[in-house]
């Protein structure tokens, strides 16, 4: 069952030991798949939490006078548990059906939002009709129907894309004293994964401030991992506000579990829900309107929204949605 807590963004810090009790949700849920989220760090497995008092009507009124609902998500942490390799990450059993079902719809539209390099993304969370958006928003491809185009460049981006590549070669040189930290290089940023080898934090996150400071660079905080980027690169905030303005979307409910995600929920856009994936690594106050647990407290809340708009998610079901509702151009 998903619960709702009450939270007002005006009236407690979001993680307030104020929050309101639980309150059952109206709609209980048959269980996805089994999962196991042991590679994952959940806090309250499929709750989420919501602000009463910001949303006038609650978010299941909302999404019941919908015309267009758009249901963007990062990946790495909310679609797939995160895992010590993130070269081995997958989206939970039943995921990938669900937005299947619900990408084929006329009234939905579907995005994955993430960090990673776009064609990476694609591989691992393939969904006919999806819009994804990689590199933390610099990198966009089209769905069905509708195409957004390229994102704007940011400035001077072909001389910051040479200066990554000379900084990522001096990097790799020095991997070798970090046994275990992983540069993941992408078109517009560099990565430092510190997971498997947390001893090598501190003069990780040092080499990278290093390289930002007065560079015309800056870094990105992540759960384990370190990322260096222009400093004016977009950011997943640029990418959702375009993609509600040029999908023609008047909801959107927006999942995330990173300090990244926050450009989104720090939107306070009227039209945008944010849903944050609680975990131990992150327990900081987030500017979301709601929270889960976990992952599979996303694939929850996306069967309960495709159930309130009396949609079916089994493999089969959207398969045949799809042929019969398939989005026109």
């Amino acid at each position: 069952m998903i619960l709702e807590y009450g939270r007002g963004r005006f009236c407690v810090p979001y993680g307030s030991a104020n929050l309101m009790p639980r309150i059952p949700a109206f709609l209980s849920l048959p269980s996805p798949p089994a999962v196991s989220t042991a590679a994952s760090t959940p806090a309250v497995d499929g709750a989420v939490r919501g602000s009463a008092c910001s949303m006038p009507g609650g978010w299941r009124q909302r999404l019941a006078h919908a015309s267009r609902i758009l249901i963007a998500t990062d990946f790495d942490g909310t679609l797939a548990p995160i895992v010590a390799d993130p070269a081995a990450a997958l989206p939970l059993p039943g995921m990938l059906d669900v937005l299947t079902a619900l990408a084929a719809r006329r009234d939905f539209r579907v995005a994955v939002v993430s960090g990673r390099a776009l064609s990476d993304l694609r591989a691992r969370c393939p969904v006919p009709g999806c819009w994804y958006v990689g590199g933390h928003g610099n990198e966009t491809t089209p769905g069905a129907g509708d195409d957004l185009g390229p994102p704007p460049a940011p400035p001077r981006a072909q001389a910051m894309r040479r200066r990554l590549a000379e900084i990522a070669d001096s990097i790799r040189e020095r991997l070798p004293q970090w046994p275990g930290v992983r540069l993941e290089a992408k078109p517009y940023s560099l990565a430092l994964h510190f997971r498997q080898a947390p001893q090598w934090e501190e003069p990780i996150r040092e080499l990278v401030s290093g390289y930002a400071a007065g560079d015309g660079f800056r870094t990105l905080a992540g759960r384990q991992v370190i990322e260096l980027l222009p400093d004016d690169a977009l950011t997943k905030g640029h990418a959702l506000e375009r993609l509600l303005r040029r999908l023609g979307c008047d909801l959107g409910f927006y999942f995330g579990d990173d300090t990244t995600d926050e450009d989104v929920f720090r939107l306070y856009n009227p039209q945008l829900l944010g849903i944050k994936v609680e975990s131990r690594e992150n327990s900081a106050p987030s500017a979301a309107d709601y929270a889960v647990g976990s992952p599979r407290g996303v694939l929850l809340a996306l069967h309960e929204i495709a159930q309130l708009r009396r949609l079916p998610t089994t493999a089969h079901a959207a398969k045949k949605n799809m042929h019969n509702e398939a989005i026109q151009p």
